[in-house]
């Protein structure tokens, strides 16, 4: 694929899978065994598509109202390399308990995806968790989800 096929790709993948959320699109999208690394969350990383579909699931169960933007976008090859902001309102309780603060909350990161025959298949990943967890004032409880 070319580098505009590429992050058509990967903006279809936030705007569609993230946001909207279809999850039905994310097996179109990216590869059945996916890998995504340095998560703020999940410091053993996620592996595969369906557990993405699940963490999409469960952000939007958390934040009914989840958005993401992309600020920057590059590509080179096989590679995307973005900066984004997301953000909504805190309406659900967290998988480890944090309950809901009803807050909007808007936090950043910096992701780089690897494409290989037109799905992603890597995701390596820089958000900033620790400004999420502060503005739902969740520090002092928080726990790497397992």
């Amino acid at each position: 694929m070319s580098t505009e096929a590429n992050k058509t790709l990967v903006k279809r993948y936030l705007e569609e899978c993230w946001a909207r959320p279809d999850l039905g699109l994310v097996d179109e999208l990216v590869a059945p065994s996916i890998a995504m690394y340095n998560h703020p969350f999940f410091p053993e990383g996620i592996k595969g598509a369906e557990r993405i579909k699940r963490l999409i699931a469960n952000i939007h169960s958390m934040i009914p109202d989840f958005w993401i933007g992309i600020d920057d976008m590059v590509a080179e090859g096989d590679r995307i390399a973005l900066r984004w902001t997301s953000g909504g309102t805190q309406k659900g309780e967290w998988e480890d308990g944090i309950p809901p603060t009803n807050k909007q909350v808007k936090w950043t990161g910096i992701d780089i995806y690897r494409i290989v025959g037109e799905k992603i298949v890597e995701l390596k990943e820089v958000g900033d968790g620790l400004s999420l967890l502060h503005q739902v004032q969740a520090l002092q409880t928080w726990k790497p989800i397992s």
